[in-house]
């Protein structure tokens, strides 16, 4: 068998590369010079590109137009075009355009702010959604009638005695910011929890992968930000016996825990899959199993991910 399907996961796009006039030949000259595989059948005569990792790198086509030639082409967020579609390059000439995305897109893999969907997103995603469900940013309001106001002005200006009525408020008040603060810090602390996560990823053009990672600081454009990036690298995942055995049993003790919750957010557009079980379609932190669950789309571009922390909330990082 030619290398470029030496990464078989779906038939169907061998059968589409091998079948579709000039998709081979695309996809060969792809694989040479960015070292990826065919996928995933997208529509008629597309196919999903992916790296040996799993990540995902674009779509290769190949139509005829109305003159009978053969048209290749590449959809990739590297590519810009000033004319037809954004990030789409179509040529009639093989060899000029594989020379032209030389140019366009790196022969390196994506860093970690160029990658597609939530992949680049996991670190923000888990505290959007942790914060959403712990409401942290839920302060109490003090609500004061006029008379109320009046004295307490007076009793800061021209040291008039404070009301009982009004002190008991502000006495009670200010227990109700010791106790907002005492949750925020108890909060701040659990969520060291998420510096070493395990992440499962899939999208609707990429397999189902998985990756232990850490919290890191990246220098973006002279910002520094957070991120999680693998401990080792992403792998394509096909079954729980490709999980490690620690992830796995957190993964199936979330899912025994919160099966009614899960089985009703189960995603619709990705193979159904021993794995992709623990993958649903919703935003959410489970805040008992220290489970962040993220699910988004875009263009018709469909991604999940369920980021599980490595180790029970009561591990703290150093």
């Amino acid at each position: 068998m030619d290398d470029v399907f030496k990464l078989v996961l779906n038939q169907e796009a061998v059968d589409t590369v091998k079948t579709t006039v000039g998709l081979q030949d695309l996809v060969k000259e792809l694989h040479v010079v960015y070292g990826v595989y065919p996928y995933k059948v997208m529509e008629k005569g597309k196919v999903s590109l992916i790296y040996p990792n799993g990540l995902y790198f674009g779509i290769a086509e190949a139509t005829i137009n109305s003159k009978s030639c053969t048209v290749y082409g590449l959809k990739h967020d590297k590519i810009k075009k000033e004319r037809a579609c954004r990030n789409l390059r179509l040529s009639t000439s093989l060899k000029v355009m594989v020379k032209i995305l030389r140019k366009e897109i790196p022969t390196t893999r994506p860093s970690i702010h160029e990658l597609k969907g939530n992949l680049n997103k996991i670190y923000a995603r888990i505290m959007s959604a942790a914060n959403s469900a712990m409401k942290v940013d839920h302060r109490p309001s003090l609500y004061l009638r006029d008379h109320e106001l009046t004295n307490l002005a007076l009793h800061h200006i021209d040291g008039n005695i404070l009301s009982q009525e009004v002190y008991d408020k502000m006495a009670e008040y200010r227990q109700e910011l010791y106790k907002v603060d005492r949750n925020i810090a108890a909060y701040r602390e659990r969520l060291t929890c998420f510096e070493n996560i395990y992440l499962l990823y899939t999208s609707s053009s990429s397999p189902t992968i998985f990756a232990e990672m850490k919290k890191v600081k990246h220098n973006i454009n002279g910002k520094i930000e957070d991120f999680h990036v693998p401990v080792d690298d992403w792998r394509i995942v096909k079954d729980v016996d490709d999980l490690p055995d620690e992830a796995l049993s957190m993964f199936k003790m979330w899912e025994l825990a919160n099966e009614k919750r899960i089985t009703n957010n189960r995603p619709w557009g990705i193979e159904n899959g021993p794995l992709n079980r623990f993958l649903v379609n919703s935003d959410d932190f489970y805040q008992e199993s220290d489970v962040v669950t993220r699910y988004d789309s875009s263009d018709g571009y469909r991604d999940y991910f369920t980021a599980i922390a490595k180790g029970p909330s009561d591990e703290r990082s150093n």
